[in-house]
């Protein structure tokens, strides 16, 4: 019964983050949307469970753009030595890349707005012990909501920048 009850309530807890995340997504792809005109996202009503990899696209002067949004709801930007994304996003971000795809990570934060792209100075993976790089790799998730720990890039906060 003890199962049931925590399943029940990480379910809960994770359909309101969810939906909270699409809701903080979509207020700031209307501030994205000043700089990217024609910003498509990727989010839609029948989307509920199946996810995109990136929340939005847009081109600029020719130039195709993936922006992935996270929204942070209890932490500034800094108030870890880094901040996480999955993996599997920084994975397809290097390969959108070398298709000379730009993909910039947001994060929504209690301190307002940050962000860091991913480019091919910067696209080789560092660890640990060697701090030159501007990420590493790592186990991480939620568990606020039981998520399982899973691959994730943690990348330094001295790299983020504040969006306007």
């Amino acid at each position: 019964m003890q199962y049931k009850n925590s399943y029940t309530k990480y379910k809960k807890l994770q359909t309101e983050n969810v939906k909270f995340g699409t809701t903080k997504e979509a207020s700031w792809i209307d501030v994205l949307r000043q700089e990217y005109p024609n910003i498509k996202t990727s989010n839609t009503e029948k989307k509920k469970i199946d996810y995109s990899l990136f929340d939005a696209t847009a081109t600029k002067n020719g130039q195709k753009f993936n922006f992935e949004l996270k929204t942070r709801t209890d932490i500034n930007h800094n108030s870890f030595p880094s901040i996480m994304v999955g993996a599997n996003k920084l994975k397809e971000a290097k390969k959108q890349l070398e298709n000379g795809v730009r993909t910039i990570f947001f994060w929504n934060c209690l301190d307002g707005l940050h962000f860091w792209e991913i480019t091919n100075e910067n696209k080789e993976e560092g660890h640990w012990f060697f701090n030159d790089s501007e990420y590493y790799m790592g186990e991480g998730g939620n568990s606020k909501i039981g998520q399982e720990p899973a691959p994730v890039a943690y990348i330094w906060n001295n790299y983020l920048k504040k969006y306007n």
